[in-house]
């Protein structure tokens, strides 16, 4: 399939491809915005969680089935929408995604029964969610080596600037026209960003025929795996999904998310419920979206440096440390610093996901291998939030369900680290 199918080339792209600037980095701005808005209004659902339990009179474990089910086709649906864009190419699945996501969040601004917003949110919207969210994690980098790290990082910061800026919006929208209105005005700006960022991602340097030299100093890797049988690509990520080493990444991931979910969902609910006040939650999230950003940009900086996979490991320790001390301080400064610590290792981990995979398994089926990582959290998404509602529930604390998420914080870091000394010792690895 020629590059004119898969990536849609605009007169506007190679123009800028003609510029002084390096076209990966456009890349990495159209990235930077759609992570910004995807997950931005992923991660506020904390704010919307209080009202939705109120208008609906559903326990906190039914209400979490929204977030729930939202993660499971966000991540689980990654792994075969990794196919679908590879095989057809970014721009044209961002398209679709506005699409999904203006349709999703229009029925629910209108929609008054819980069933209707499980559809209109948890299916609709959330397939458009897990277009955009492979796209902005993983297209940069097949733009980038030298600096992939560092690049990923960067385009990673978007969703943590949407997570450090959504949150106090959200709270003002609710109160100006409700929760659902607070969604329909998010529509808009969906509509804008993957319209813009439709027009300016690409796939590869070969779609554009640049020279991408610099940044590739050992040779240009092959391009996407657009044009080839649907059988040559399964049979492509089959033979890496059974290396042990995709195992390791596949549960550090979900020791991870779970960990990451049931905080960001809960947050709120926990300052709520011990006597700190709705403030203080949205201050810990918007804290933790913050922190997220720097640990972004200073993990991606640092791994080029020292190594991604230890890097990345590093965050179980910073996830799990932060979810102690949240515990061990229940006051408003706790609360802050412990989210300040949380937000790092979050950003740490998020960050070089995409980087570490496509260091250890290679990058030309990039979207489909991290589609199949991401698909833990799919898991992870389901369960963790769930039962995080249900412990409260039970016992009025969300304190058992956060100890156990941080004990699986460290061990996922633990796996990391394992699955990189597996594949520096065998003679699997694929070029990058």
């Amino acid at each position: 399939m020629s590059a004119s199918v898969t990536s849609i080339p605009s007169d506007v792209r190679r123009w800028l491809a003609d510029g002084p600037l390096y076209y990966g980095w456009i890349v990495v701005g159209a990235c930077f915005l759609v992570g910004a808005i995807t997950w931005g209004t992923i991660w506020s659902f904390g704010v919307f969680f209080g009202y939705i339990v109120d208008e609906f009179g559903l326990s906190h474990a039914n209400t979490s089935v929204v977030f729930s089910l939202q993660a499971f086709v966000t991540f689980g649906g990654s792994a075969i929408l990794g196919f679908v864009i590879d095989r057809y190419g970014a721009s044209r699945l961002l398209l679709l995604a506005a699409g999904l996501v203006v349709l999703g969040l229009s029925l629910v601004s209108q929609i008054g029964s819980f069933a209707g917003l499980l559809v209109s949110y948890g299916l609709v919207v959330a397939t458009g969610f897990a277009i955009g969210g492979v796209i902005e994690k993983a297209t940069p980098s097949r733009w980038f080596d030298r600096r992939r790290g560092f690049a990923t990082g960067i385009a990673g910061v978007g969703a943590g600037v949407g997570v450090f800026v959504f949150p106090p919006i959200v709270e003002g929208l609710i109160q100006e026209v409700g929760w659902r209105g607070a969604y329909s005005s998010l529509m808009l700006g969906f509509l804008a960003v993957y319209a813009v960022a439709a027009l300016l991602v690409s796939d590869h340097p070969t779609d554009l025929d640049l020279d991408p030299s610099e940044e590739f100093p050992v040779g240009t890797p092959d391009g996407t795996s657009t044009g080839d049988d649907w059988r040559v690509q399964v049979a492509a990520a089959s033979a890496v999904v059974r290396r042990p080493a995709f195992g390791l990444v596949f549960l550090a991931t979900l020791g991870l998310t779970a960990a990451i979910f049931t905080i960001l969902v809960s947050i709120v609910e926990f300052t709520t419920n011990a006597g700190l006040g709705r403030t203080v939650g949205v201050a810990a999230l918007s804290a933790a979206g913050a922190m997220n950003v720097a640990g972004k940009v200073v993990g991606g900086a640092v791994s080029d440096r020292v190594g991604r996979s230890a890097t990345a490991a590093s965050s179980g320790l910073f996830v799990g440390g932060g979810i102690v001390l949240l515990l061990a301080v229940p006051e408003p400064t706790g609360v802050l610093v412990a989210a300040v610590i949380f937000g790092f290792g979050w950003g740490i981990q998020i960050g070089l996901l995409a980087p570490v995979v496509a260091d250890l398994f290679g990058t030309p089926g990039i979207n489909v291998l991290f589609g199949l990582i991401v698909g833990s959290a799919a898991i992870s998404g389901v369960s963790a939030p769930y039962l995080a509602g249900l412990s409260f529930d039970l016992f009025g604390t969300y304190r058992p369900a956060f100890l156990a998420v941080a004990v699986a914080s460290v061990i996922g870091g633990g796996l990391i680290l394992i699955a990189d000394r597996l594949e520096a010792d065998g003679s699997s690895r694929v070029s990058a």
